[in-house]
């Protein structure tokens, strides 16, 4: 009976680990593409799993493929089916409006719109260009009356050259908050989720309902330059009346 009952319980154990297989093949394919990747004596025949075995496989087969890359340069005298030449030049400044990237409209048709809280930067436009397009907008100014204005630079070595070239000093002076390099508002945790019906103009890539931490709130995308205008207004601004300063 004993016998039984261990078999039973490894039995159980098996398909409790087997119904996980699909996060675990996750996890080894972060660990994989990691900069110790090449180097980890992980191997696809070791793991019980087959969900992770087929996983180590096809990573391990993206780096053999990627080894093997050669970059291809078009010859000079190439000859195309079709051209096709987009004139930019006159193109508005862009906004995606809640709830989704794709629902994007010229600034013109929001200009106006309230804003509690604009966020620039976290890993999308948080580079050292786009903290620098931002600093020249705001500097020697102040923000709007309740506006959070929250600065997050992409990285460590992107904060110490803004600190280096003054930025950070222009966006505290203009009553702005500085936050660690990260994610910042973005991943909605910390370091400006937003309120019931709050509305934020954000440089983030994301802004579905409830991203930065409220399902009752609202997201605006656009623009660092678009930001630092919106910041100074407390509504969205279009940047180019400021485009003496960029």
């Amino acid at each position: 009976v004993a016998g039984v009952g261990v078999l039973l319980l490894l039995s159980w154990m098996w398909r409790q680990f087997s119904r996980f297989s699909n996060d675990l093949s996750i996890w080894a394919s972060q660990l994989l593409r990691g900069d110790f990747a090449t180097r980890m004596p992980i191997r696809a025949e070791h793991c019980p799993s087959r969900g992770i075995r087929e996983h180590i496989n096809t990573i391990a087969g993206d780096y053999e493929a990627l080894s093997k890359f050669q970059k291809q340069r078009l010859h000079r005298q190439a000859r195309y089916i079709e051209e096709k030449k987009y004139d930019v030049s006159e193109l508005a400044p862009q906004v995606a409006k809640p709830d989704t990237v794709d629902n994007v409209c010229s600034v013109e048709d929001v200009v106006g719109t309230h804003i509690d809280e604009v966020s620039i930067g976290t890993c999308t436009n948080g580079r050292y260009e786009d903290l620098a397009i931002a600093a020249k907008i705001l500097k020697g100014k102040k923000v709007a009356k309740g506006m959070k204005l929250i600065i997050t630079p992409a990285s460590r070595k992107i904060y110490l050259e803004s600190v280096k070239a003054g930025l950070i000093e222009i966006f505290v002076k203009a009553g702005g908050v500085v936050n660690n390099p990260g994610c910042g508002s973005c991943v909605g945790t910390h370091q400006g989720v937003l309120a019931d019906g709050e509305v934020a103009f954000s440089t983030a890539n994301r802004n579905f309902k409830g991203r930065m931490g409220n399902p009752n709130s609202a997201i605006y995308l656009g623009s660092p330059a678009t930001a630092a205008a919106t910041a100074l207004e407390g509504k969205i601004s279009d940047p180019r009346a400021h485009k003496r300063r960029l």
